[in-house]
């Protein structure tokens, strides 16, 4: 962690929730001059009336106080009426710097060893029911993507970062298990599929899709595999990608998907009228219910399960090799390894990883190409 730019960074962040909190603040008191006054506030004619910004409960009654139609401040429920009171827009800016402040940017330089001047997480190899890893202590899995935040993740000296990241591929093992013929040629064919998905769904040229619509269809390609519904489409979209969408577009997007993806259509269907209570990755790995599962979870467990197979894969594929090499495997996020080098085989390790991580994905996937993105960078944010 470089440590003058974390705490440069942390400063900005608190200077910004202080500004943030001004503004809600200032917002909140402005509609309840006009409202009755409420338990927690003993005068509403002093410049800072006594609310607690982090109180969910007090929260709730000054927003339901301004008459906004709030049953809790849930992020969800804040998020569907954010662009209709400014209000709301600003206690989710708000809430956003508060938790990054606590989770991250105060809370990381704790965890740092005082003899290696590192952070040494814990991975939990099964630490999701779908296979995936996990990591506590400090979960760097959640740090935000952000430039400002991922740079200050660095190597040590003389050494840089190799960063591999499997492209799309829970699309590509989705496809594979579905047998969807279209999305196996758009594989196939090197097409990019947010656009072709963009291009199918409002009739358009694939050459001609904006890059707002290739987002809509991004937002709609990983949300309808899972088996969203259209309210929950286009909360994801809005929340996920920044895509405002309407419910009508909502319904008629995920109509149209399952339309042009009739593969992807037939699979769903047939899990969902099956009353299976165990199922498989294309690995083999067994995930058993005691009860029925949710759709969700039957739709998600053979494809990101599989996707995590992949990964652990390519990982015992690499490490004979790195060890020889003296590079080491640093961390882990979802698709995506990160490995330290040193600087004069840094090219080397590039190619090695790139190649593994292929070859671990074609012991699964035998339909559809499997593409790795690599970056030799000096820091995280570089990929």
């Amino acid at each position: 962690l470089h440590n003058k730019k974390w705490e440069k960074l942390t400063e900005e962040l608190e200077k910004n929730q202080n500004d943030l909190a001004a503004t809600l603040q200032q917002k909140l008191y402005e509609g309840l001059k006009r409202t009755l006054q409420l338990p927690f506030m003993e005068n509403l004619n002093t410049e800072k009336p006594l609310l607690n910004l982090d109180s969910p409960k007090q929260m709730l009654e000054a927003l339901q106080q301004l008459g906004i139609p709030l049953k809790s401040t849930s992020h969800e429920e804040l998020s569907q009426l954010s662009r209709q009171f400014p209000v709301i827009q600003a206690l989710i800016d708000y809430r956003k710097v508060t938790k990054v402040l606590q989770s991250f940017a105060s809370a990381l330089p704790k965890y740092i060893h005082p003899i290696t001047n590192r952070i040494h997480p814990d991975y939990w190899q099964i630490g999701t029911a779908t296979g995936r890893f996990s990591c506590r202590n400090p979960n760097l899995q959640q740090i935000p993507r952000d430039q400002v935040f991922r740079e200050c993740f660095i190597p040590s000296e003389g050494n840089l970062l190799i960063i591999g990241d499997y492209s799309q591929i829970e699309l590509r093992v989705a496809a594979e298990i579905s047998h969807d013929q279209r999305m196996i040629d758009a594989f196939q064919q090197n097409q990019d599929i947010h656009c072709l998905t963009a291009s199918l769904l409002i009739g358009k040229d694939i050459n001609k899709v904006t890059k707002e619509e290739r987002q809509a269809a991004k937002a709609v390609n990983f949300g309808l595999l899972y088996a969203m519904g259209a309210r929950g489409l286009q909360l994801y979209a809005q929340n996920s990608y920044g895509v405002e969408m309407t419910n009508q577009q909502a319904v008629d997007f995920r109509q149209r998907f399952f339309e042009v993806y009739q593969g992807i259509a037939s699979w769903q269907k047939e899990l969902g009228t099956s009353r299976l209570k165990e199922i498989r990755t294309l690995n083999g790995r067994l995930r058993i219910w005691e009860d029925r599962p949710k759709i969700t979870e039957l739709f998600n467990t053979p494809i990101q399960g599989t996707a995590a197979d992949i990964m652990k894969q390519a990982m015992a594929m690499s490490f004979p090799y790195l060890n020889r090499n003296n590079v080491h495997l640093i961390g882990t996020v979802h698709d995506e390894i990160l490995l330290e080098s040193p600087q004069e085989k840094a090219q080397e390790i590039s190619d090695f990883l790139k190649e593994t991580m292929i070859k671990a994905g074609k012991k699964f996937i035998q339909q559809v190409p499997i593409e790795v993105d690599i970056a030799i960078a000096t820091n995280w944010s570089e990929k």
